[in-house]
């Protein structure tokens, strides 16, 4: 007899924050019915919610490249037709359900999370093969491995052997995602980190689920194009497969990194296991429209994905984001909402969130952190009318760059005068002023009127504060810097020797705050 349980269509899973305030779960299905009525998502990491909400965009692109509001079988030929379907469920300010459920409920039998055959998201299980692991690597709030427990992880007693089908289902998608490099040796090489964790992820957050999903909803290109979800294939169980790029949204979006197998005992899943995945090139993988993107070297016209620099606040980005310069390459979603600007069909500020996970060095074996962030700015700025003003905030992110560069030499030349090296002080001394300067941009970005503002003021408003911040963080560690500091020694580089003293250190960082020296 074949063994089914915990349909992923009818049973509450999702976990969402709604306009009350209040957070429960729902249904796949449910989601998309009270989608204009529900705030966010909200699972137990924005990483995890990140891999639902791609789950909710595949759904979404495999009905409305096929299906009209009404249910009509009427695929997309353009663009235009794309940006038109686009705009009518937009209009409508919640989603035209029974398409969504037509199509949902004509693949029930793949949306189990138990399925002696077809388990969603995963392979039927396999006996003596594969990578076995615990709950406690399943759930990616604890990062740990069955035989390195973390002393610090936010579970403890019961919960870590065995949790509940519908928090395994969000933790499913998430390991699909951002699975580390903790698979069998045979299989590292390939496989590297799932996907996800390639990414300088992206997204779009609007006043609702159902805003945040169609602001998402990119037909910009051949992105219109029908594609073929994971649900609608045969279940691959190849322990790893090389594929060409996924073609599609669908396909990118329901993307199986990772073979998984979950494990359950007395109705809770206490472990899964893990055998592969599919892999391929990341170059030019263009389909991917939620990251940011780097020219892979100076030669060729190659682009690969450009992660977060963690330790940096998300405006930092804002030259990849906006990418206004020769060789760049815009992430896809923001080509999107420049494109609805244009057409007229959203106006307004856009909130930007990033989601950064971050893996142990060298060989990514288990995640050691998870960060997001936000950022809040005007869509002109994604236009040809926001050109001038983009070039200007780029430049300004540049000079104020420069500034933190000048402020880490000011500790290395306090060292130097006292003695010591330490370069964990320098590091810290650029986070501290990247913390303070944090509030300052962002209240700056957000508040200027690109309509009414003069560009050559706005932005040497942004250089004085910048400046003021910069050197009030000096100004600390000058007066901080020591004894031995303030009185200085003779130290030889390169074959020279200089004198080198707080005071003349101090002097030196000035001078390159005030005249925007490259040092």
């Amino acid at each position: 007899m074949m063994e089914k349980e915990f349909n992923l269509l009818k049973e509450d899973w999702i976990a969402v924050l709604d306009n009350t305030g209040e957070t429960n779960e729902v249904s796949l299905i449910k989601v998309f019915q009270s989608a204009h009525k529900i705030k966010r998502l909200s699972g137990e990491l924005v990483a995890q919610d990140i891999a639902v909400l791609r789950l909710l965009l595949a759904v979404l692109y495999s009905v409305f490249t096929r299906t009209g509001l009404s249910g009509e079988n009427t695929s997309l030929k353009s663009e235009k037709q794309a940006i038109d379907r686009w705009n009518d469920i937009w209009k409508q300010k919640a989603f035209a359900i029974k398409p969504i459920e037509d199509y949902l409920l004509s693949y029930t039998e793949r949306f189990y999370l138990f399925h002696t055959l077809l388990p969603f998201y995963q392979i039927p299980l396999k006996d003596n093969y594969g990578s076995e692991f615990t709950t406690a690597k399943l759930k990616g709030d604890l990062s740990e491995s069955g035989n390195k427990p973390n002393p610090f992880g936010m579970r403890s007693g019961p919960s870590k052997k065995g949790i509940k089908y519908s928090e395994a289902a969000r933790w499913l998608l998430y390991l699909n995602g951002f699975d580390d490099i903790s698979v069998a040796p045979a299989l590292r090489k390939d496989l590297g980190k799932s996907w996800l964790g390639k990414l300088g992820l992206l997204y779009v957050e609007g006043g609702s689920l159902f805003e945040t999903l169609m602001l998402n909803l990119s037909f910009l290109g051949e992105r219109f194009k029908t594609g073929t979800a994971v649900w609608e294939k045969g279940i691959c169980v190849k322990d790893r497969a090389k594929i060409t790029a996924p073609a599609n949204p669908a396909e990118m979006l329901s993307l199986q990194s990772r073979r998984i197998s979950l494990i359950k005992n007395n109705g809770l899943v206490t472990g899964y296991k893990l055998y592969g995945g599919d892999l391929f090139s990341k170059e030019n993988a263009f389909i991917e429209h939620m990251t940011l993107w780097k020219k892979k070297n100076k030669s060729e016209n190659i682009f690969v994905p450009k992660t977060h620099n963690a330790s940096l606040p998300l405006w930092c980005d804002l030259p990849s984001i906006t990418a206004e310069y020769v060789g760049a390459k815009r992430p896809g979603v923001i080509e999107w909402i420049g494109k609805l600007k244009d057409a007229g069909l959203f106006d307004g500020k856009i909130k930007l969130h990033s989601a950064d996970v971050k893996y142990k060095f060298p060989i990514a074996s288990s995640v050691i952190d998870i960060t997001d962030d936000s950022i809040t700015f005007d869509t002109l700025l994604l236009t040809a009318a926001g050109e001038t003003w983009v070039n200007h905030i780029n430049d300004q992110l540049k000079e104020t760059q420069t500034y933190v560069n000048c402020l880490g030499l000011l500790i290395k030349y306090l060292q130097k005068a006292a003695g010591g090296e330490n370069p964990a002080s320098i590091e810290a001394a650029w986070q501290q002023a990247y913390f303070e300067l944090d509030e300052p941009f962002r209240n700056w970005l957000e508040n200027i009127d690109f309509h009414k503002d003069d560009v050559e003021v706005t932005m040497t408003t942004w250089s004085k504060q910048a400046k003021e911040i910069v050197k009030k963080i000096g100004g600390s560690y000058y007066a901080n810097a020591g004894e031995k500091a303030q009185i200085g020694r003779y130290v030889t580089e390169n074959r020279k020797t200089s004198y080198v003293s707080a005071s003349s250190a101090y002097s030196f960082f000035l001078r390159s705050v005030l005249n925007k020296e490259q040092v």
